[in-house]
């Protein structure tokens, strides 16, 4: 599920190069759950698909960050036209 939501966002990110009005904090929630996810499938589960899920899930809502803390947020153009 995540895979499906997150991958796109991404995509579209990179073709806009903006992250549009998304929320820093949500996604930064996001990798720190799936951070803490990951502790508890080390320690709790011999399990490499759980593993790889949660790696993946960390690694893709990094990736959001990244982009919001590198692309930024909705272009100068676009906020003037909406005002």
């Amino acid at each position: 599920l995540g895979l499906g939501g997150r991958l796109p966002q991404i995509a579209q990110n990179l073709r806009q190069r903006h992250t549009g009005e998304l929320a820093f904090i949500t996604y930064l929630l996001n990798v720190a759950g799936a951070g803490a996810r990951l502790f508890t499938t080390l320690q709790e589960l011999d399990d490499p698909i759980a593993l790889a899920a949660v790696v993946l899930s960390l690694g893709l809502n990094l990736v959001i960050v990244a982009q919001i803390l590198l692309l930024g947020g909705t272009p100068k153009k676009a906020a003037n036209k909406a005002a």
